[in-house]
């Protein structure tokens, strides 16, 4: 009974621990460092799913916490900026990729600049990126409300200025901010505003900005696209009554990354606000912490940013991984959204979990070795009487009910699939809504099995990590059990 091929079907497809997809390199946050010093701690737990921050100013208080990995990115908020300030942090952060030019100039409370003001000051900024090598982002702008120079600025108008003024400005990435309620309107900023609606002849903007066309036609044909979009302020902040709550936020949250992270027009994007002043609790509820304080932890909204997807289709999972529910590379969204949330099962590791609605779907990459017949498991939890559909490539394969209040639990089902990449989706084709945060799938072919059997159980574990020795796995009473096998390899095991 010690050999891998006599094991359980459940214990081959469980392996531990779960893989999860690669750290998004576009993913950042915006940080408040004059309310509180972003430390380790907090660096610690952004970390894993953040890959840059900025202050909003030229330099960070805590030098030694950043890295390649977790990388600070300096900024000259206006004409007035410390130059001396951000080379020295470039000559000690070689790391650096971006340099962010000036915040808000079309609002008379952020860096009040008219185009003609921004070009005085850009060439000093050009001469600082040319020198350290890094990528200089345009002037960050918004819809307005206020005058600058005696007139109102909306980000066409500012930009096609300043590049009639300075047509030969060097401008890696444009950048936006983005306060819009719903993930749509936050897509179309980042991703059609400027790279689509000008060059429409039914837009009211086709042929009002030949300044900015032409920069953008110079642009494309140097470098074989637009300049792409860097999205430096974004959270759901209008105030039209539809945010009431932290599900709100989270739920447009996910979907504006879904978006952000699949277009290539967006170079790179930073939530606002990693700290907020209030707080999680507080409205628009878009903190990444809990509080402001040095020592909080990260709250639901800061888990879900930290945690989800890169959305990236080049990634595939092979059998025998447990792949995150998290990580799917497309989902429904608005009224069959997939709501993202932490992990509820008590007995797991696993950050967050979702919840597929009645017709709603995710979507995963697999990397199916050989042909044969596979069996997929996935880890789900169901109040009510539900079903999954698994969609092969698009295709309608095979379904299996879900029991009702059977707490966590693994539902299976078995289909044939050719050697490749596939696109796998599971569909809750049932009549109510159902929580999944992990699936796994193993080749369940006979042929298969030889290979396996190689391995040989060495330790068994109970779910608090004690070791049962190497009991006759015929003889463990019903429950859930780790397996360590001679290969090095782990799996879980439920009877």
């Amino acid at each position: 009974m010690n050999s891998l091929k006599a094991i359980s079907l459940a214990a081959l497809m469980l392996a531990l621990p779960a893989v999860s997809s690669a750290k998004s390199a576009k993913r950042g946050a915006g940080w408040d460092d004059k309310a509180v010093t972003l430390n380790a701690h907090h660096a610690s737990l952004l970390e894993p799913g953040v890959s840059w921050v900025y202050n909003w100013g030229p330099d960070a208080a805590n030098s030694e916490i950043y890295s390649s990995d977790f990388c600070f990115i300096p900024m000259a908020w206006n004409g007035g900026y410390n130059a001396s300030r951000i080379r020295t942090w470039l000559t000690n952060h070689p790391e650096v990729k971006y340099l962010l030019g000036f915040n808000e100039p079309n609002f008379a409370s952020q860096a009040r600049m008219t185009p003609e003001d921004a070009v005085k000051a850009w060439p000093g900024l050009e001469a600082i990126a040319e020198e350290f090598g890094v990528k200089l982002v345009a002037p960050a702008l918004n819809f307005t409300d206020s005058q600058v120079g005696g007139r109102y600025w909306d980000p066409y108008e500012w930009y096609d200025e300043f590049f009639r003024l300075y047509p030969d400005a060097k401008v890696d990435c444009l950048a936006m901010h983005c306060y819009m309620n719903w993930y749509s309107a936050n897509t179309w900023l980042a991703t059609e505003y400027f790279y689509a609606d000008l060059y429409n002849p039914r837009k009211d903007c086709y042929g009002h900005y030949p300044a900015l066309v032409k920069f953008l036609d110079g642009f494309k044909e140097v470098n074989g696209h637009f300049p792409r979009m860097m999205l430096t302020e974004f959270c759901s902040w209008e105030n039209d009554g539809t945010i009431k709550n932290v599900d709100f936020q989270i739920d447009q949250m996910t979907q504006k990354l879904q978006k952000l992270e699949q277009s290539d027009l967006v170079e790179g994007y930073a939530w606002f606000m990693a700290n907020a002043g209030s707080g999680a609790a507080a409205y628009p509820y878009m903190s990444l912490f809990e509080k402001n304080t040095a020592d909080s932890e990260l709250s639901d909204l800061g888990k879900i940013y930290v945690y989800l997807s890169d959305f990236d289709t080049s990634r595939s999972y092979a059998p025998g991984e447990t792949v995150q529910a998290k990580d799917y590379v497309e989902a429904t969204t608005d009224d069959r959204q997939i709501k993202v949330r932490p992990n509820t099962e008590a007995t797991s590791d696993l950050p967050l979990q979702i919840e597929i609605p009645v017709g709603g779907y995710t979507d995963y990459v697999v990397n199916i070795p050989a042909d044969g017949e596979y069996t997929f498991s996935f880890h789900i939890e169901s109040a009510k009487l539900s079903a999954i559909t698994l969609y092969v490539d698009s295709k309608k394969d095979n379904r299996i009910d879900i029991e009702a209040a059977k707490g966590w639990h693994d539902a299976t089902l078995t289909t044939s699939l050719k050697a490749g990449i596939h696109r796998i989706m599971p569909y809750n084709s049932g009549e109510n809504s159902l929580l999944m945060n992990s699936f796994s799938f193993a080749n369940t072919d006979a042929a298969f099995a030889p290979e396996a059997a190689e391995a040989t159980v060495e330790g068994v574990y109970n779910l608090c990590g004690v070791s049962l020795g190497n009991p006759d796995l015929t003889t463990l009473s019903p429950g859930v059990y780790f397996l360590k096998y001679s290969d090095g390899n782990t799996s879980k095991l439920k009877i």
